[in-house]
């Protein structure tokens, strides 16, 4: 069975050099989130709070988070993925 995300991925040059250097395991992940963002942006990440709040973090694991926002309806643009000790600062 074939199954279609109902948004479309726009992945941001920054986002791919990370997801490029990522070790096997967590590209797994990565795979995974992706498709359930693309399934479900807004149940998935949690919407930042101040000048940031048009952006979502979701999390890849315990370690990174996955960057990103809704710009128009149907379309999610993957900004960065950053360790959680740098993420928020």
């Amino acid at each position: 069975m074939i199954t279609k995300n109902k948004h479309h991925l726009i992945f941001s040059k920054a986002f791919n050099r990370v997801a490029r250097k990522l070790e096997g395991k967590y590209k797994e992940i990565l795979e995974k989130r992706l498709k359930e963002i693309a399934n479900e942006p807004l149940t998935v990440g949690k919407e930042l709070k101040g000048p940031f709040k048009e952006i979502r973090a979701a999390r890849l694991n315990r370690r990174y988070r996955i960057f990103y926002k809704i710009p128009r309806e149907c379309h999610v643009q993957l900004i960065n993925i950053y360790h959680r000790e740098i993420a928020y600062k």
